[in-house]
């Protein structure tokens, strides 16, 4: 079920990044929003299992990071 909220979470920012296809500053919040969707879910959902630790948190936040960083040479640059 938990995996069921990431998917649906991340089909809805697809779908806004194609809706504001002529706004890229826009296209790119909602990147940063999914970014940060993806850090919290992840969070929660190991911290829900119980097998949260620092290093999967960084992880976490490093492919966030990334794809923040993607979203920015896509996007505004």
């Amino acid at each position: 079920m938990a995996h069921i909220f990431l998917i649906l979470g991340f089909v809805v920012g697809a779908v806004a990044i194609v809706r504001l296809r002529y706004d890229n500053v826009s296209q790119f919040l909602v990147i940063l929003i999914l970014c940060l969707f993806y850090l919290l879910w992840g969070a929660t959902y190991h911290h829900i299992k119980g097998d949260i630790t620092k290093k999967l948190f960084l992880e976490y936040l490093l492919m966030a990071a990334i794809a923040a960083l993607a979203g920015f040479l896509v996007f505004i640059r």
